[in-house]
């Protein structure tokens, strides 16, 4: 597939830059600060049922406490003890948080917490816990009673872990069991958090297979990718870069790649030498049709580069919402033909850092599917009675692939086909409304 020059050329030349919303640019702050997927991870908002209403066992015995929080105002104390009358029935603590956050299997996540067990706390296991499509407990990452100490302070605990297949939702999670009521201590739990761990999802970002550039980065228009090639010639990092440009004819390459989640943001960097005699160049993110034409970019233009044979580093942020055409999106740069020597391209960087942080789960019952399970070439009918405002309906896979996106009718039911190309497996639907979002496994036969 060809990306047409003219496009480029179009887009950059009238509309100058498609900075998507929250767009930042640096040339010297390269920090990866990642957003805190849990709501209300402080307990600071004083109400429980907001975000942590769903338990295991027993939500009378944990609250929100003011004793000696980690940080601000609340935490929560979770206290379990057997009871006296039954002795063999333990009165055990909970709390979970179900998150509306979509995630990806396979991709790797952190998650870290405050925690003061005292010297006679219950046996504790506190972690991100994973749930099947009928809301049963399917698998947990966590650390276990062993790992967590008696002591009368506040610790700090953190693991990261990759997203097992076959979980529907998850969440962070408290557990403390039930103990004998005379050694009776409470458990406090305090600022809690999940992030995404990003990784590049660039292929060959460094240049460094220098034989599958053709692979890996199209060449576009008149020079057929002929005027752009891996070079050896002061690379940033590694042995070598991309060496774009030309005095005579515009130069172009770019990289296509599949699955961008709408709401998600995404940042991009990477470094860059003009030289002093570079011709104008557009580096930044394109967004393709079907066709891999050239429909939207989020780019630094021309002007920000300055003419220096210094590497220079720059990034960028924004929120991918998906437009009419969006099929695939991924890294570019565009040399036009008015430079007197080449630009060195090196060390470029897509990274997925996952939904703004405020988004709430809705009720499962406000979606319905049905048939569920389908036939691929079926119409699927989708009710979202309860939902009110601007719709956005998206269908991943289990790997997180979006399979599409696409806006919904402002009413309550409408029907969609399910493309006859589509594999046979169990795919997740998600609806999401502003910052409010909820999802459902659809299977397809």
């Amino acid at each position: 597939m060809e990306t047409k020059k003219s496009t480029f050329i179009s887009r950059i030349g009238f509309s100058g830059l498609i900075l998507g919303l929250f767009l930042t640019v640096g040339m010297l702050n390269h920090a990866n600060a990642q957003q805190n997927i849990i709501p209300d991870n402080g307990f600071e908002l004083g109400d429980l049922n907001q975000y942590w209403a769903y338990t295991f066992t027993h939500q009378e015995h944990s609250k929100l406490s003011t004793v000696n929080p980690h940080s601000g105002t609340y935490c929560l104390e979770l206290a379990g003890w057997n009871n006296t009358a039954n002795p063999t029935t333990d009165r055990d603590a909970s709390r979970f948080q179900k998150l509306a956050t979509p995630f990806i299997v396979g991709a790797t996540y952190h998650y870290s917490f405050w925690i003061n067990r005292g010297l006679a706390g219950g046996r504790s296991y506190i972690g991100i816990q994973f749930l099947d499509a009928t809301g049963a407990y399917l698998d947990d990452k966590s650390y276990d009673a062993n790992s967590i100490l008696k002591v009368n302070e506040w610790k700090f605990y953190e693991a990261t872990f990759v997203m097992p297949a076959g979980a529907v939702s998850w969440g962070p999670f408290a557990y403390v069991e039930g103990q004998a009521a005379t050694t009776l201590n409470s458990v406090f739990l305090d600022d809690f958090s999940l992030e995404f761990v990003p990784q590049n999802m660039i292929d060959n970002p460094g240049f460094e297979t220098a034989g599958l550039l053709d692979d890996t980065w199209n060449g576009v228009g008149s020079t057929d990718g002929t005027l752009s090639f891996v070079s050896t010639n002061t690379p940033h990092a590694g042995t070598h870069c991309l060496e774009i440009g030309s005095p005579t004819a515009d130069a172009t390459r770019y990289q296509q790649i599949w699955g961008a989640i709408p709401g998600n943001t995404y940042k991009y960097s990477f470094w860059v030498n003009r030289g002093l005699g570079g011709a104008d160049s557009y580096i930044g993110i394109g967004f393709f049709d079907i066709d891999g034409n050239n429909v939207g970019d989020n780019s630094i233009d021309a002007g920000s580069i300055q003419k220096s044979a210094d590497w220079q580093y720059f990034e960028a942020s924004f929120v991918y919402t998906p437009k009419a055409g969006y099929d695939s999106f991924g890294p570019f740069i565009y040399v036009n033909g008015s430079g007197t020597n080449t630009i060195l391209l090196d060390d470029f960087t897509l990274l997925d850092m996952g939904v703004q942080t405020g988004v709430k789960a809705l009720p499962e019952s406000d979606l319905k599917l049905y048939p569920n399970p389908i036939s691929r070439g079926q119409s699927l009918t989708i009710n979202t009675n309860g939902i009110s405002g601007e719709k956005i309906v998206s269908m991943y896979d289990l790997s997180g692939r979006m399979i599409f996106s696409k806006k919904l009718q402002n009413t309550d039911s409408q029907t969609l086909e399910i493309d006859s190309k589509v594999k046979a497996g169990s795919y997740f639907v998600r609806i999401a409304s502003g910052k409010k979002i909820t999802s459902k496994l659809l299977i397809i036969r």
